[in-house]
């Protein structure tokens, strides 16, 4: 029982008080009284000390003098201070101005506190209250701790997917993108999924130039090589024939009477076959058109058998295949073609530079066989050998073409699915983006982290919320 306060210091009203030998001991029952404001309730929050087995706390006792100091001496000379009340066994019960505060309320809304009454029969309750009440500051560190750990990952989180969405949104020209969406594409591909997602440079420019891109037109696809082209009663529509022509021209003898001096003599031969040709068409036959001399009577005639219908219907025949050889040569095309997508320019180089050296082949052959049937023409009284034997020129050039054809039909199927290419380019980039920004940060750790820090925030909220929510 205790029998007197020895010491009070600081403590409201006394500040340094002393228990005087003249005061008598306090007995069974006590009654102390006094004015208004004269220490009673001060005196009492010596016991309610005791009581809660704290001094000051904002939450459990804020109404302790902040550095109020006290001594109690007991019947059985044990002495209780106010620095080791947190282990005293003293039994106290206070009801004061402070318990009817705290406790009892007459308004509707805010309904009293529950009042607990502890009895010898309900010892281990008690106890078990009072090591709550002990734990309770313990258990708010920790669930702090945890609130604050939780919010340093959620901040290292949010500041990554912040500036992954902002770059992405840089490279997709989408002012739209942002952390948000940046997270759901890692939720949804998974976070180990990102291993060959990241593109090599060649293939993040293309992607980059597609999803850029305007929608193109159609291109028309390049025509195959083909002729066709009468010819001595026959049709001509190859090169095989065209060589069998010209070899037949080449080779063919014609009846005259030849005069050796014009037959040997090639410029001579077409410098009077022009002149002879000339005398017929004004019906000149009695004198030369070029110095006005009179002509023998049997020139004229010597001409016309040296320059027989055989040898002017081979000239005419040479002429007439000259003209439609001429008509099938090819102009070479234009190599660069920028209205395809970027990725089919360089390949369209490549095939149209193939196809051009195809043509040129076929130029050279064709001028070849010219040459040959105009040394002919020239001189068809003599022989004259045939072209070389022509290449698989359709072959050669048709594949061409269809390798040029099969890249402009990829570009046209390109222009038909234009959406869907951007739409896959942009996709590819994001998954880039994000495989890069993965590689250096250790996303998948940091998620762990912050996942285990809820946890544990959890767990600290549960602890603190259970074991304060009384028994």
């Amino acid at each position: 029982m205790i029998n007197k306060i020895s010491k009070l210091k600081n403590f409201g009203i006394f500040h340094n008080f002393s228990w005087k030998a003249e005061l008598p001991e306090f007995k069974k029952f006590n009654l102390i009284y006094g004015w208004n404001r004269s220490g009673k309730t001060t005196i009492s929050r010596v016991f309610a000390s005791c009581e809660k087995k704290c001094v000051y706390d904002m939450k459990r006792f804020k109404q302790y003098p902040e550095n109020g100091e006290f001594e109690i001496r007991a019947t059985d000379n044990r002495t209780i201070r106010n620095t080791d009340v947190a282990t005293s066994s003293l039994p106290v019960k206070v009801f004061n101005r402070d318990f009817i505060d705290e406790n009892i309320s007459f308004d509707p809304l805010n309904p009293s506190n529950p009042i607990v009454y502890v009895s010898e029969e309900d010892i281990k309750s008690k106890e078990k209250l009072e090591r709550l009440r002990l734990n309770q500051d313990v258990l708010e560190i920790s669930f702090g701790e945890a609130k604050e750990d939780k919010k340093r990952k959620e901040q290292a989180k949010s500041s990554f997917l912040t500036g992954l969405g902002r770059e992405i949104a840089n490279v997709l020209f989408d002012k739209s993108y942002n952390k948000t969406k940046a997270e759901r594409k890692i939720d949804s591909v998974g976070i180990d999924n990102f291993g060959d997602k990241e593109l090599s440079d060649n293939e993040r420019k293309e992607h980059e130039a597609t999803s850029k891109s305007e929608p193109r037109n159609n291109q028309t696809l390049l025509p195959k090589y083909q002729f066709a082209f009468s010819f001595d009663g026959g049709e001509i529509n190859d090169f095989q024939k065209i060589f069998g022509a010209v070899k037949k021209l080449t080779s063919k003898e014609i009846v005259s009477e030849t005069l050796d001096r014009l037959k040997d003599d090639q410029v001579l031969n077409n410098w009077v076959k022009e002149g002879f040709d000339l005398h017929k068409e004004r019906n000149e036959e009695q004198k030369c058109l070029f110095c006005q001399k009179s002509l023998d009577d049997d020139f004229l005639s010597a001409l016309s058998k040296h320059f027989s219908k055989d040898y002017e219907d081979l000239q005419n025949a040479i002429s007439e295949l000259k003209d439609e050889i001429m008509k099938i040569r090819l102009v070479e095309i234009f190599v660069k073609n920028d209205n395809l997508y970027p990725n089919l320019k360089e390949q369209y180089a490549s095939k149209a530079g193939e196809l051009n050296a195809v043509i040129k082949k076929i130029n050279v052959w064709l001028d070849e066989a010219c040459s040959k049937l105009e040394e002919k023409h020239n001189n068809p009284l003599v022989f004259a050998a045939s072209p070389r034997v022509p290449d698989d020129f359709f072959g050669l050039h048709n594949k061409s073409i269809d390798d040029l054809n099969n890249i402009i039909s990829d570009h046209n199927n390109r222009v038909v699915n234009h959406s869907k290419e951007v739409k896959n380019s942009r996709e590819k980039l994001e998954l880039h983006s994000i495989a890069v920004a993965l590689s250096k940060q250790d996303y998948k750790k940091l998620n762990d982290e912050l996942q285990k820090a809820k946890a544990k925030e959890e767990k600290a909220f549960c602890r603190e919320s259970i074991k304060m929510s009384g028994f």
